[in-house]
């Protein structure tokens, strides 16, 4: 079967479900406007029945709704195949042994299941085969490539006609001089790749954080750049083509390179303060020292094992790896953000569902702790629900995913005031960690004098 573009439709009530399902799919095609979003079964059967698009793929959530309305979406799709995600697979009782094609998913299973439904929906002849959203290129900031050394693949520039002319070539020994007169003219300049060579590339980043976890004694500052460069590296080949074996690899040495640095002992009022006079971007730092936070906060708590601060440094390095906006990453309180006016309402929205998206890239990894992934989704959700993007209390945290929580809550904290004290951070706290596993966390950090 020839492989053609179509457009998918998809339903759901949930932002944070609806996101991991267009970032499965965003994966399988080559224009991401070809999905086509909505918030309700009945908003997206009014679309239909307006009928100014012709859908290849329909999925949508059927839980909560009438089997009428499911009926409607699917004699509506026409000639679409159609996936049902709900918790009733009865809901397609009337369709059994019939040529629709519809398949059901528990919607729960979506994340895991969702590309392989879609796959054999492919092989089977039910929907056409999808573009592999494979372009030739990849694309890496500038400024990320003087610390790639001797270059281990071709540098292109995409110029205005859409052509890609190289510019430096594989073996090229390159320096901040040799791109420089390219940053300055245009800061936030994209150089490219062949997506062939990408392995290679990575490769290069891979052998540089193997060589400073040998280093002896560690130049931690020299170090952190390295971090905080792969950390870049990283977030631009996974926002293209996922987590390939080679960015794992680079994440990985990443993470252990991070808990290297922590030391035995970590001393978390020497971290707070180093990274108010940390330079650079605000992301790849946070998420350095987010995992530096939340390490020491488990040190003091007696969580001392090599397993807990992994899990909690591999977690900081992805929460925010979906987001390319510094602006966005900053925002913690949401509901004040929309407020305010300073955010489109596709940003609002982009910020609500980047721990789904995240997490959804967390999810990508072979062998990956299952926590992680829980405490990259939850990490802006609150104790008392009002956090985003489910809406959380704080029956569904982990204990880990509540520590990252306070280690967050305490890296804003120290930013916002001149003189850190962990007693003032406490008590403005009182109220809101007073409540399950937080507060068994806040009390047992608070009596720590060590913290002071």
């Amino acid at each position: 079967m020839t492989a053609r573009n179509i457009k998918i439709l998809v339903a759901f009530r949930d932002d944070s479900v609806r996101a991991i399902v267009v970032q499965n799919l965003r994966f399988r095609i080559k224009d991401s406007r070809d999905i086509h979003e909505m918030r309700s079964i009945e908003d997206a059967i009014e679309h239909l029945e307006a009928g100014r698009e012709e859908y290849g793929l329909i999925v949508f959530e059927s839980r909560g709704h009438s089997r009428t309305l499911v009926r409607a979406m699917i004699e509506l799709a026409k000639n679409a195949a159609v996936i049902v995600c709900g918790s009733d697979e009865q809901v397609l009782s009337d369709y059994k042994g019939s040529d629709v094609p519809v398949v059901f998913l528990p919607l729960d299973l979506v994340g895991d299941r969702l590309s392989k439904t879609v796959k054999a929906l492919e092989t089977s002849g039910k929907i056409p085969l999808f573009h592999e959203n494979e372009s030739e290129y990849l694309g890496i900031r500038a400024n990320l490539l003087p610390t790639l050394g001797v270059l281990q693949a071709n540098v292109f520039m995409l110029i205005l006609d859409g052509r890609y002319v190289p510019i430096l070539k594989k073996g090229d020994l390159v320096n901040m001089d040799d791109i420089r007169h390219f940053i300055e003219k245009v800061p936030d300049q994209v150089f490219y790749f062949r997506r062939d060579e990408c392995g290679d590339l990575l490769q290069s980043k891979i052998k540089r954080l193997e060589s400073a976890l040998e280093e002896i004694p560690i130049d931690s500052e020299k170090v952190e750049d390295v971090i905080a460069e792969s950390f870049g590296i990283v977030r631009d080949v996974v926002s293209q083509i996922g987590f390939t074996p080679e960015a794992q690899r680079v994440a990985v040495n990443s993470v252990m390179l991070t808990i290297k640095l922590l030391g035995a002992n970590p001393k978390l009022r020497s971290i707070l303060n180093d990274l108010k006079e940390k330079e650079g971007g605000y992301i790849p730092s946070h998420s350095i020292y987010l995992g530096k936070v939340a390490c020491a906060l488990a040190h003091k708590v007696g969580w001392r094992s090599q397993s807990t601060y992994f899990k909690l440094t591999l977690a900081a390095f992805l929460h925010d790896i979906s987001l390319k906006d510094e602006r966005m990453a900053k925002v913690f309180d949401l509901e004040h953000f929309e407020k305010s006016g300073n955010g489109e309402p596709e940003e609002v929205r982009e910020i609500r569902i980047h721990p789904a998206r995240s997490a959804e890239y967390a999810r990508q990894f072979q062998e990956i702790p299952s926590e992680v992934e829980q405490i990259v989704a939850q990490h802006h959700e609150r104790p008392d629900g009002s956090g985003f993007p489910r809406g959380l209390v704080v029956r569904y945290f982990t204990p880990l995913s509540a520590l990252f929580v306070i280690a967050q809550d305490l890296i804003e904290y120290s930013n916002s005031t001149s003189e850190l004290s962990f007693d003032a951070f406490f008590e403005k706290k009182e109220m809101e960690y007073n409540v399950g596993i937080f507060r068994k966390l806040a009390r047992a950090l608070r009596t720590d004098t060590t913290l002071v």
